[in-house]
């Protein structure tokens, strides 16, 4: 027996009683969409498709040069430690930042033990940006 049902991009995904689930496609010659059917002609209720959100964590180095505020890139730039000033030379130089890449992560993570930015700043650096 039916249990819950949710649109999908191309059908439906089924639930069913005992734990499992169908994917059903959008096709009335289908028995498992006419079992569908029925179900909703009984007073049930197809949940609407939500689109999965999906996030950007690859930006220009330009993009992520923008999200350091001058202060921070002053800091970088003028630091009396050299990876900090060799991160930022870096920056500078690379195509893209991908902000879960390791070696970003690291990088970030150098900048925090060396005074550039906090903890949580660090964390609003690395957040993706959802794309909309």
């Amino acid at each position: 027996m039916i249990t819950k049902a949710i649109e999908q991009e191309s059908g439906y995904s089924v639930e069913y009683n005992d734990g499992s689930t169908l994917s059903v496609p959008n096709a009335p010659g289908n028995r498992h969409y006419r079992e569908l059917m029925e179900w909703v002609d009984e007073g049930n209720t197809i949940e609407a498709f939500v689109p999965p959100t999906q996030y950007k964590t690859r930006f220009t180095a330009r993009e992520f040069l923008r999200k350091l505020t001058g202060q921070e890139r002053a800091t970088m730039k003028t630091h009396e430690d050299m990876g900090v000033q060799l991160w930022y030379d870096e920056l500078i130089a690379a195509d893209f930042v991908d902000v879960e890449d390791p070696d970003t992560i690291e990088a970030a993570n150098y900048g925090v033990t060396k005074g550039v930015f906090s903890e949580a700043r660090k964390d609003e650096l690395l957040e993706p940006e959802i794309i909309e």
